[in-house]
């Protein structure tokens, strides 16, 4: 900086003239100098806050544009492969989440396999099942049915089971009536199930009877197994030294020739529904279904398909079946005319399984309450006060009053010490055999080993009046039984399985 005074040069940094001492004027000192720094430092980062806000202002507008672009580029390219639209309509996504975006993506995946199901529906399969994140809703379900209808109709003459399981699969998705047909090509290929005589088990009603016996024994022996634990159950061995699935298949076959044998037997008797009676069973079947919520045949017919494997009309078929066979029941059951003497001796000989009886209790436990069993000392207290309340209730006190005041049971309260029960039901033992050998009004002290002494009075029994009703019902399905099985030993109703039908099936696939 020049001196005003001299002329002589400064630095900026001086007060004064080095020359001549005068005061320079617009110097900035030392002080001055210091601040400059902390200045520059202020601008740089005003001017940092505004670029980063014109980047993010210039983003929220460019994105969408961005987007847009990529978008219309894939839709340029969706005639082609789909490779490069599925690419490119990701890339939008990047930019914008839009559903429309996601739609189309999911719009191609399902062009893609559409296009290829009929030459290659495993595929197609694959393909599909890589757009399932961009599928909204159902809108993926009817080409899933497809493709398992493609599927379906390549193996239904090469390996029929196998056809209808993947039908089966389609019809999880979607119901379609080329689905119905491919089974029930795969059923023709395979053929009858069996023969009863002149009669044939069609692979409809052996489908049938199979998945109602796979559940019987499921719901015995497998109710908490689960995924490879159920496959691998139907491998092994029962105690007959045949497989579960072997034991299943077998079932089937002669729940389904005894089905046969009692509609012959029908026939012979001419026995049959009527136009009214089949007409009010269907509307009886049909309202189930709506209760539910099911009301077109399209959705009925799924529903039967995927559980049974069977359509709708064979599903109804079968049943007006069986209601045949509750007539000839009903027929055959008039023909028994079973005298009162006869009901009067089973029941005497079958008290204890048709009788029920009513006793009031009090409970005194031999456990405290972390369910250890008492200490000698204390079960001996137990006891003696169970024979104290004994005394009691043979003195006129009203037990009900003394069952609240001291019994142990938990339900108390509510029923007042009573309970109802047969001898099959669950109890212990000693209180069973005590109630169906006493007389009304017996009371005494019982002992549940290892858990309670009862003070215990009989209150009410069954009689042969009233299970009388229940009496005939056993004897008749008795004799009916005595009937059939000897209708199943007739040489015209001799079994001639078809093999090649039953292993064609696997219980996996039901």
């Amino acid at each position: 900086m020049r001196c005003k005074n001299c002329g002589a040069g400064n630095s900026k940094a001086l007060e004064s003239c080095s020359k001549c001492g005068a005061k320079l004027e617009n110097s900035k000192g030392i002080k001055d100098r210091k601040a400059e720094p902390g200045k520059k430092l202020i601008i740089i980062l005003v001017t940092g806050v505004l670029i980063i806000a014109i980047g993010v202002i210039a983003a929220a507008y460019y994105k969408p544009i961005i987007a847009w672009t990529y978008f219309k580029m894939a839709q340029a390219n969706q005639d082609s492969e789909g490779d490069k639209a599925i690419e490119l309509a990701k890339k939008a996504i990047q930019f914008n989440e839009s559903d429309s975006y996601r739609k189309f993506i999911g719009d191609v995946y399902r062009n893609k396999a559409e296009k290829l199901m009929e030459k290659d529906p495993d595929s197609a399969l694959d393909i599909l099942n890589k757009g399932k994140d961009y599928y909204k809703g159902d809108e993926s379900s009817s080409t899933y049915a497809k493709i398992y209808l493609a599927k379906a109709q390549k193996a239904v003459d090469s390996d029929p089971a196998l056809s209808i399981s993947l039908a089966k699969q389609g019809l999880e998705y979607s119901y379609l009536k080329e689905l119905d047909a491919v089974i029930k090509k795969a059923y023709e290929n395979v053929g009858y199930a069996a023969k009863v005589g002149n009669e044939i088990i069609t692979m409809p009603e052996y489908m049938f009877f199979l998945y109602d016996t796979k559940m019987q024994v499921e719901e015995n022996f497998l109710s908490n197994a689960k995924g490879e634990a159920k496959e691998a159950f139907w491998k092994t061995k029962n105690s007959q030294g045949i497989t579960w699935e072997q034991f299943v298949k077998d079932r089937a076959v002669e729940v389904a020739r005894r089905f046969k044998i009692q509609l012959v037997v029908a026939k012979e008797r001419n026995i049959s529904l009527n136009q009214d009676e089949i007409k009010k069973f269907d509307e009886k079947l049909e309202s189930q279904y709506e209760r539910i919520g099911v009301k077109t045949d399209e959705e009925k017919n799924r529903i039967v398909m995927k559980k049974f494997g069977i359509t709708l009309p064979e599903l109804k078929e079968i049943y007006h079946g069986y209601e045949t066979i509750k007539k000839l029941i009903d027929a055959e059951n008039k023909k028994f005319n079973f005298l009162n003497d006869d009901l009067k001796k089973y029941y005497d000989e079958n008290k204890k399984d048709l009788d029920k009886v009513t006793v009031r209790d009090i409970l005194l436990m031999l456990r405290d309450s972390s369910g250890n069993p008492l200490s000698k000392e204390l079960a001996a207290d137990v006891k003696k006060t169970s024979e104290t309340l004994l005394n009691r209730i043979k003195a006129g006190e009203d037990m009900i009053s003394l069952a609240k005041k001291f019994s142990q049971d938990t339900g108390v309260e509510k029923n007042n010490g009573e309970h109802t029960f047969s001898y099959a039901d669950s109890n212990f033992k000693e209180i069973k055999d005590w109630a169906f050998n006493a007389k009304i009004g017996d009371t005494a002290v019982v002992e549940a080993k290892n858990y309670g002494y009862y003070v215990i009075r009989l209150e009410k029994r069954t009689g042969f009046e009233d299970v009388k009703g229940k009496v005939l019902s056993i004897m008749n399905e008795k004799k009916y039984e005595e009937l059939v099985q000897a209708w199943m030993k007739e040489d015209r109703f001799k079994l001639e399985e078809n093999k090649k039908a039953k292993d064609s099936i696997k219980l996996a696939d039901i």
